[in-house]
């Protein structure tokens, strides 16, 4: 039995020394797991979507893997949340034809938000949200609050 015991022991001392001889240097990259949006195709998705009947103001900002996007539309309220996530979805759907020219399904918004961490809000020209929601990375539907 003792001849087990110090096999076992020698076994984890060796097992130990070996992996403290490593280099030290790390393998794995630290690239972003989200592809940037060029700034054009962020324009080019307000400018449309601002083009839209009932649209009033747009705006989409990219910080990171976090993008916040808001529509001020006329004729939603806090009331009619189905006619304004209608909105919102259509406005997440419309950047994937200036990034890639991907179409989204209608489960899955594109490639284009995979990574992210996207909020979305709707709202009425006076400044009522009428829906909030998030779509989180990995996630194909958005969560509403």
């Amino acid at each position: 039995m003792g001849f087990y015991k110090r096999f076992i022991v020698i076994l984890m001392l060796l097992s130990a020394l070996l992996s403290a001889c490593s280099n030290g240097e790390k393998t794995a990259t630290t690239e972003p797991k989200y592809t940037p949006i060029p700034q054009t195709a962020i324009q080019s998705t307000i400018d449309d979507i601002k083009n839209r009947k009932n649209i009033k103001d747009a705006s989409f900002e990219v910080n990171g893997d976090k993008i916040e996007m808001k529509l001020v539309v006329d004729g939603v309220s806090f009331t009619d949340k189905n006619t304004a996530r209608d909105y919102a979805d259509s406005y997440l759907r419309t950047i994937s034809n200036y990034v890639d020219g991907s179409k989204p399904t209608k489960y899955y918004y594109g490639e284009v938000y995979d990574g992210y961490y996207v909020h979305i809000v709707v709202e009425d020209p006076q400044g009522m949200q009428a829906v909030e929601g998030n779509l989180y990375p990995g996630f194909e539907n958005i969560t509403w609050q």
